[in-house]
């Protein structure tokens, strides 16, 4: 599992890890806001 922050500064963890290929930008905001994803925090 990646460690991120999101966007409220917190830390944890992704449930997945899934990139962007082409700029390795973490899509897991983005997951969590369409529902498919949750943060975990520590």
């Amino acid at each position: 599992m990646r460690t991120y922050r999101d966007r409220t500064g917190k830390y944890g963890r992704w449930l997945v890890e899934i990139e962007d290929p082409n700029t390795g930008e973490q899509l897991g905001d983005h997951l969590v806001e369409a529902g498919y994803a949750k943060r975990v925090d520590w």
